[in-house]
C-alpha cells in the first residue's frame, strides 16, 4: 500500500522490535552485536529494544555472557491463536486469490456444532452474487456442494461422528439424513464425479461446485465455487472451475500442512543446539 493511502504511519520502534524476535527467533540466544548485524539495526538501539522486551517478558537476558533469547511467554502467546484461526486466515487467503482468478464468488465451511457453517466468503468481492454477508451462516448439508463434497470425503468413522452431531441438533439436515438409504447414494455420485455438486437445490438462480479441504488425511472444511445456472452447465462449470478450485484447495492444504512444524518449538529445539 502507498504511503498516501495509509491511515496511520507505522510505529518505527515496535517494527524493530519484532524485529529483533524474529532474529532471536532464527539465531537462538544472541549477542547484541550479532542481532544489530542480522536485522541491520543501530546496536545502542538493540540495546535498548532488549532492555525494553526484557522488562515486559517477551526476552530473557543471560547473565553470564550477556546474550538473549525469547522468553516462555511468546509461547503462551503462541498456544493462545487457536488452530480454527490460523485455518479461517489460511482460507480466506486462498479464496480471496480464486476470486480475483474467476470472478466467481467462493465459501469455505466446516461442520460446527452439527450445522455446515460458512467460516470466510468472497461473496463480497465480486458483483456475480445474489448473496453479500454469508459468514456465520449455515447451509444445508446434504443439499449443498459445500456439504456434499464434505461428507463423502469423510472416512465412515468421521460420518458417524458426524451424522451424530447432526442428528443431536435436530431441524432439516437431521431429516435429509435420516433415509441412510438416499444418503449414500448423493455420496457415491459425489465420489464418482470428484467433486460435490448443488444445481439449483438451494436458490433455483444458484449451482456450485465445491471440493473436501483436508489436514493429516481428515476432511476439515470444504470451498466451493458458486455461479449462476443460467451462464454454466454443471459439465460446463466442473470443465472450466474445477481446476482453479483445486488450485485453491491445494494451496490450503499446504499451507495447513507446514503449520503442523510449531516455529516456536523449531527455533526452542534449535537455540538449544546453538548455545549448546
Amino acid at each position: 500500500m502507498s504511503a498516501e493511502r495509509k491511515p496511520y504511519r507505522e510505529v518505527r520502534s515496535l517494527e524493530r522490535g519484532l524485529a529483533l524476535l524474529d532474529a532471536m527467533a532464527d539465531l537462538g540466544w544472541s549477542s547484541p552485536s550479532e542481532l544489530a548485524r542480522s536485522t541491520g539495526i543501530d546496536r545502542s538501539t538493540v540495546y535498548r529494544l532488549l532492555s525494553t522486551l526484557v522488562a515486559a517478558g517477551y526476552a530473557v537476558r543471560r547473565s553470564d555472557d550477556g546474550r538473549h533469547f525469547l522468553a516462555a511467554k511468546l509461547g503462551s502467546i503462541g498456544l493462545g491463536i487457536r488452530s480454527d484461526d490460523v485455518v479461517l486466515q489460511i482460507a480466506q487467503e486462498e479464496l480471496d486469490r480464486l476470486v480475483t482468478d474467476i470472478g466467481w464468488p467462493s465459501d469455505y465451511a466446516a461442520l460446527v456444532a452439527g450445522r455446515l457453517t460458512i467460516l470466510a466468503s468472497t461473496h463480497r468481492l465480486t458483483t456475480m452474487t445474489f448473496f453479500r454477508r454469508l459468514v456465520g451462516q449455515h447451509r444445508p448439508l446434504v443439499r449443498s456442494a459445500l456439504g456434499r463434497a464434505l461428507l463423502a470425503a469423510m472416512s465412515l468413522s468421521e460420518l458417524d461422528q458426524a451424522l451424530d452431531s447432526v442428528r443431536a441438533v435436530g431441524g432439516e439436515d437431521a431429516a435429509d439424513i435420516s433415509d441412510p438409504k438416499a444418503l449414500q447414494d448423493i455420496l457415491e455420485r459425489v465420489r464418482e464425479r470428484g467433486y460435490g455438486f448443488s444445481e439449483g437445490l438451494i436458490d433455483s438462480h444458484i449451482s456450485a461446485v465445491a471440493l473436501p479441504v483436508r489436514r493429516r488425511s481428515r476432511a476439515v472444511g470444504t470451498v466451493n465455487i458458486v455461479y449462476f445456472r443460467s451462464a454454466l452447465s454443471t459439465e460446463a462449470a466442473a470443465a472450466t472451475l474445477l481446476p482453479p478450485l483445486r488450485r485453491c484447495v491445494a494451496g490450503i492444504e499446504g499451507r495447513l500442512a507446514e503449520q503442523s512444524d510449531i516455529p516456536w518449538r523449531r527455533s526452542h529445539s534449535e537455540q538449544s543446539r546453538i548455545s549448546g
